[in-house]
């Protein structure tokens, strides 16, 4: 404590905030600099897809769905900003990147002035910003493009809500507060998740800046809006919600196969897990869970289904307890007679608890959720973690013995410069694997476009690969229907008409077949048989049809091969 209260004295008052501010910045694009080499991964195009076959006019499906925009179902402000994002920069993959990174930093810095306005911490503040800004645990928010204009920016609204609300806590003007709640409604405009928010809100009002005994009367009545919003926004999106719920969809958990059961065991689990998951990086807990396998169960040891779901279930819920104990002894004995920093201490574990709390709808395949719903948790989470660090600290100024001190000092801190190192790492090693399997579907997409660089009025693409998806489905290293893809090309380019994009044609990853519209054909195949089928039931001539095969890495075009096959075939 005394290093940082020296560097605070050295340095000039009017030069600190800016310093903290720039290394914020600095780390955020340490992090995350190579997102902009990064390419699309999936749902990108079909959001592509369906801006284009609208004409980049969003108010032609507003009109289509103004009721449900109204209420805010089907995530209306993304979908606006989607569309107008792809208008802007098109297949622009480093221009997504680049966005992505600047948002995310940004709500770094948001947080660190709620913080601010939270503690009158500016240390707290930004060691909250920095777990915020490196933690790996969500990084697909950030480094997955597709959920750019929901995750990203339902988390600014989220934390403009919290500052607003902070400054109406401190300046007592309701001003505040009303710009508050409405910052909320525009966050579940963004993302629906965004409904705890009219829980969370209310109860750090009472939790941190309720003094003295509690008027609960006066309490439900200064935060009805909120109780009231969340209420009607709760009702209106439980169907939604419960449509959308996919249950026995995932590997084997504690939890069984009964849906009533289930959504039970999600709210009790899902929040209590996300305290540990919110701070261990999945190969992490994988580690640990086949160190234990191999221990209690070695029947189970190198089994990968078992290890990735009900055995990593096991170990995140002793994490978390762990954790919760961790935190009970600092409540107790750390933060012995600090009041204040115990109020946070509690708000913070709120968070990260409630915050886990709407995705109980939400299925997952392992025993973690996918990373981006863990984006809003690490709000919570990076302030949890930053007054752990400090009550550490404070614990250790506290003794007696200067050799002692000393050595505790060096451990506390050396052991967040370590954490913040590790995390970092994950990012980068992350980023580096989407790097690689971005560019080789650029790639793919780059040289196929560039060979066929002008469609013919029936134009039909055959595909063959010895990339296994699964057991079955032999197809290109692609996450997208690759015809989708082709169209989005082709219609960006004004060769194709955009109703070719209705109706999710192509969509599928699997996705195949033909058909015509005004004249003009387009379709794309995997299965020869279909291909065939589809040139001689719709009269395509066969040097309008181009192959192309991917092998060994390398992607070969064989249109001169595949005509010739189809000659001797349909002769």
């Amino acid at each position: 404590m005394k290093l940082i209260t020296s560097l605070q004295e050295k340095i000039p008052q009017k030069y600190q905030l800016g310093i903290l501010l720039a290394s914020i910045v600095l780390l955020g694009i340490y992090a995350y600099g190579d997102l902009s080499k990064n390419y699309f991964q999936q749902d990108e195009w079909h959001t592509f897809g369906w801006a284009l076959s609208n004409n980049y006019n969003f108010w032609t499906v507003f009109k289509e769905n103004w009721f449900d925009y109204l209420l805010g179902i089907g995530r209306p402000l993304a979908s606006f900003l989607g569309f107008n994002s792809f208008r802007l920069f098109g297949l622009n993959a480093s221009s997504f990147g680049l966005i992505s990174m600047v948002v995310h930093i940004i709500n770094a810095l948001l947080l660190f002035s709620f913080v601010v306005l939270l503690t009158k911490s500016k240390k707290i503040a930004f060691l909250a910003a920095v777990f915020f800004i490196t933690n790996s645990v969500h990084h697909q928010a950030i480094t997955w493009f597709g959920t750019i204009m929901s995750t990203l920016t339902e988390c600014f609204f989220t934390l403009l809500s919290l500052n607003f609300f902070a400054l109406y806590i401190l300046k007592k003007k309701r001003t505040w507060f009303f710009l508050s709640f409405v910052s909320v409604l525009i966050a579940g405009l963004f993302r629906e998740s965004a409904v705890i928010l009219f829980l969370l809100i209310p109860l750090m009002g009472i939790i941190v800046f309720n003094n003295g005994a509690r008027n609960w009367g006066k309490l439900i009545k200064e935060y009805a809006i909120f109780f009231v919003g969340g209420f009607l926004f709760a009702v209106r999106f439980l169907p939604s919600f419960f449509k959308d719920t996919h249950f026995g969809n995932q590997g084997p958990t504690l939890a069984g196969s009964d849906p009533v059961y289930e959504l039970v065991y999600r709210a009790i689990f899902y929040p209590l897990e996300s305290l540990s998951q919110i701070f261990l990086y999945p190969p992490i807990i994988y580690k640990w869970t086949d160190k234990l396998l191999s221990v209690i169960f070695p029947y189970f040891a190198g089994n990968d289904l078992v290890k990735q779901t009900i055995a990593s279930e096991y170990v995140t819920v002793i994490a978390s307890f762990v954790i919760l104990s961790v935190l009970l002894v600092i409540y107790l004995y750390a933060l012995r007679n600090k009041e204040k920093e115990r109020k946070l201490l509690i708000m913070a574990t709120c968070f990260v608890l409630l915050s886990a709390l709407p995705f109980i709808f939400y299925g997952r395949g392992t025993a973690f959720l996918e990373s981006r719903y863990r984006y809003i948790t690490s709000i919570g989470a990076g302030l949890l973690f930053s007054i752990v660090i400090f009550a550490l600290l404070s614990a250790v100024g506290r003794i007696e013995k200067s050799f002692i001190k000393k050595i505790c000092y060096v451990l506390v801190i050396s052991g967040v410069l370590f954490y913040i190192n590790m995390q970092v790492g994950f990012i980068k090693k992350d980023l580096y694997s989407d790097y690689q399997t971005g560019s080789q579907r650029k790639e793919i997409f780059t040289k196929v476009t560039e060979k066929v660089p002008r469609l013919s009025a029936k134009s039909v693409f055959y595909t063959e690969s010895d990339y296994y998806y699964d057991s079955v489905h032999h197809i290109l290293p692609l996450q997208s229907g690759f015809g989708e893809m082709l169209m989005v090309n082709y219609v960006s380019k004004k060769q194709l008409n955009p109703r070719f994009l209705d109706d999710d044609f192509l969509w599928g990853i699997f996705s195949e077949g033909y058909k015509e519209i005004d004249g003009q054909g387009f379709g794309h195949f995997n299965n020869f048989d279909l291909l065939q089928n589809s040139l001689q039931k719709y009269a395509i001539p066969l040097e309008n049809v181009y192959a192309f095969r991917w092998g060994k890495g390398i992607l070969s075009d064989i249109s001169i091969e595949t005509r010739t096959k189809l000659k001797k075939t349909i002769d």
